[in-house]
């Protein structure tokens, strides 16, 4: 299933764009330029057995979510994205069997939960997140890493969480690597857990702070 729009989308009480891939489908693909949904920007949910891809050029906006992907099955789920904001900017989830990739290139903000959420199951492998500025209410960015991979997280901007994190990243993979820029968090700069078998490294250009802990 494919979905493409080079023009703006809007769904003024719902969704911008809602897409459903069956279990008798194969891949999931959006392509948009900008979109905008009353409660969701873009929704994507795949049950299918291939990939999930989100790609927009535009901004998405959404009251509930900016962008929502949810990978029941399949493999790959990958986000690639420009600015988007909601009440919760990006939420992620992979359940399939291959990797976790969100990439923003411009600002993501969740107005009243966190900036980006990402969780790849175990059935999963690597998971990388690679931003620039990123701001949420609550947490800036959540990476949950369950999968056999790597876990990274690459951001080039500012990170805020206001009331919680900056960033959180947990990881029961492999490798582990957090790079940042400066990072704020209402409760801590920056938290991380690393219950992999691989390496750990942790680096910041910027400032690092946090009311209880700044790393």
């Amino acid at each position: 299933l494919a979905v493409t729009a080079t023009g703006h989308v809007t769904g003024t009480s719902s969704y911008g764009v809602y897409a459903l891939n069956a279990s008798s489908g194969t891949d999931l693909t959006v392509s948009t330029a900008s979109a905008s949904g009353g409660l969701i920007g873009i929704v994507a949910t795949n049950y299918g057995s291939g990939a999930l891809s989100i790609r927009s050029t535009g901004r998405v906006t959404g009251g509930n979510y900016g962008i929502m992907a949810d990978n029941y099955s399949g493999t790959d789920l990958t986000i690639s994205a420009a600015s988007v904001s909601g009440g919760m900017g990006i939420y992620a989830r992979n359940r399939g069997t291959g990797d976790l990739s969100v990439t923003a290139t411009g600002p993501v903000a969740g107005t009243t939960m966190g900036g980006i959420f990402t969780m790849n199951d175990s059935t999963g492998e690597n998971l990388e997140i690679t931003v620039g500025d990123v701001t949420g209410a609550t947490y800036g960015i959540d990476a949950n890493n369950r999968g056999t991979g790597a876990l990274s997280v690459t951001s080039t901007g500012a990170v805020t969480g206001i009331s919680r994190y900056g960033i959180r990243a947990d990881s029961f993979g492999t490798n582990m690597t957090i790079s940042t820029a400066a990072v704020s968090g209402g409760f801590d700069g920056i938290f991380v857990k690393n219950f992999g078998s691989g390496t750990f490294s942790l680096t910041s250009t910027g400032h690092v702070a946090g009311v209880r802990t700044g790393i």
